[in-house]
């Protein structure tokens, strides 16, 4: 079956008409005059659209990037003050900074790729300065080493919004050390830190990056 529209702009007087035939084998069959607008309509509903939707994304959701076999997701963790392992000895509501925690899928599996820290009670866009983790398990460029500690599978990306704690749970070591502005020992730091919050005068910048680079 053969569906031909010819718009013509000859003997309409008010409306713009089409003309639809039907036919088969170079055969007519049916031949109709249609307004234009109804024509449109058909097609339109006719045309598969195509729609890109993200999954339901982790409450703080500062970024979402999908890749050939991975999904990236960066997740803002507010200012805040958690109880800490260090070297076997607790400490009482270390300081942390405002952070942001990149994170790579893959199948379920869950790394931790990033961590970023970031002044200000702001609202964060791209023009949002980066700064270094202060504390140890990051390195300068925000690579992250947990040791042998692994992240649970995450079924689902808005499980992802309470991840952050695996990080801050897991006992710190001395691996990269501390990073700041006054160049403090990572023991002396934490003891700083203890039941204070964090002093974002301490953060070193990262090379002027922002969030739009990270």
């Amino acid at each position: 079956m053969d569906i031909s529209i010819k718009i013509s702009d000859t003997n309409h007087v008010t409306t713009q008409l089409v003309e639809v035939t039907r036919g088969q084998d170079g055969v007519i069959l049916e031949e109709c005059l249609l307004p234009f607008s109804e024509v449109l309509y058909i097609l339109n509903d006719c045309v598969e659209t195509q729609r890109l939707s993200t999954p339901v994304l982790p409450q703080s959701t500062v970024k979402y990037v999908k890749g050939s076999t991975t999904e990236n997701v960066y997740i803002e963790v507010p200012k805040s003050r958690w109880d800490i392992t260090y070297n076997k000895r607790t400490y009482s509501q270390v300081g942390f900074p405002r952070m942001i925690f990149h994170y790579k899928v893959a199948k379920n599996s869950v790394t931790i790729n990033r961590i970023y820290a970031v002044k200000d009670k702001k609202p964060l866009s791209s023009e949002t300065d980066i700064y270094m983790f202060p504390f140890s398990h990051v390195n300068e460029s925000g690579g992250v080493c947990m040791g042998v500690n692994q992240l649970p599978p995450c079924k689902n990306l808005s499980d992802l919004s309470l991840y952050h704690t695996f990080f801050i749970y897991s006992p710190f070591a001395n691996d990269w050390g501390a990073k700041t502005t006054k160049g403090y020992k990572l023991e002396d730091l934490f003891n700083l830190c203890k039941e204070n919050d964090f002093d974002d005068e301490l953060l070193i910048e990262m090379s002027g990056k922002t969030i739009e680079y990270i």
